[in-house]
């Protein structure tokens, strides 16, 4: 159900007359409170999955901790596990980026919830947003394990900023990976899953 239309709804019907007795306010169910949060899933790693289906038809990965960490293109990156699958091997790479620089690419831009439309900019202007965020990197990865270089399948991408205003969320998915990976939310994170045969 669209969630505008239930907050409609919500507004014009008296619920109390209804007597919900699970929770008197409902705050917990997200099809009653379109701003409740959504509940944590158990964190599962699928070869076939992405960050917003994670399951796939093979059993999910084995988790190993890598918490790896170095300096590239200017950011810090964190290679906190990989995942050993039925069909291969699958890596997040976490990319940090300071909130200042986040705030001055939001203001450069007048990045604003009424103004974060494409509508609002010209192509080229859309090019050279996609440059200048800091937030956006597209990376290619190559893995050599055991001497042996694993080609790339597929690949997606989440992205948290600390810096949004209250009334826009992050996706629900891009803060179950940094509560997963224990990653400071003072921070801007873009995380790119890479799946390797």
């Amino acid at each position: 159900m669209n969630r505008i239309f239930q907050k409609f709804l919500q507004s014009v019907i008296d619920l109390s007359s209804v007597r919900a007795r699970c929770c008197e306010d409902n705050t917990h169910d997200i099809d009653m409170n379109p701003d409740a949060e959504a509940p944590i899933p158990e964190w599962k790693v699928y070869f076939d999955g992405n960050f917003w289906k994670p399951s796939g038809k093979d059993r999910a990965g084995t988790e190993i901790r890598l918490d790896k960490q170095f300096e590239w293109a200017g950011h810090h990156w964190i290679i906190p596990a990989a995942y050993s699958c039925n069909k291969g091997l699958v890596l997040d790479f976490c990319m940090c980026t300071l909130a200042e620089d986040i705030r001055e690419f939001m203001k450069k831009w007048d990045l604003t919830p009424e103004n974060d439309s494409c509508l609002n900019f010209t192509q080229e202007q859309q090019l050279q947003i996609d440059l200048d965020n800091p937030l956006c990197l597209d990376i290619i990865p190559c893995l050599k394990l055991n001497g042996t270089t694993m080609q790339a399948s597929h690949s997606c991408s989440v992205v948290f900023n600390p810096c949004l205003p209250d009334e826009i969320n992050n996706e629900p998915e891009a803060k179950w990976v940094l509560k997963h990976y224990e990653l400071d939310t003072s921070y801007g994170w873009m995380i790119f899953r890479a799946a390797f045969l």
